[in-house]
């Protein structure tokens, strides 16, 4: 399933009010829940932790890497 900008605008309430700032109770963070759950290979097809927001702590940080290349996309 591809990732809109809507989705993760959507997905990101969800897991605020879910989960806060903080992993999920299965310990999954914001952005490997979205790798987990989306096809996110077109938005990067090399993977890079750096720029990809699969490993980071803060989902407001994964948030922003996903946005930017989905609206590279646009």
């Amino acid at each position: 399933m591809d990732l809109t900008l809507e989705k993760l605008n959507e997905e990101l309430k969800t897991w605020v009010n879910e989960n806060g700032p903080s992993r999920d109770k299965d310990d999954q963070r914001f952005g490997q829940h979205l790798w987990n759950t989306y096809d996110l290979d077109k938005l990067f097809p090399e993977r890079d932790s750096a720029i990809d927001g699969f490993g980071d702590e803060k989902p407001s940080d994964a948030y922003s890497k996903i946005m930017n290349a989905i609206l590279k996309t646009v």
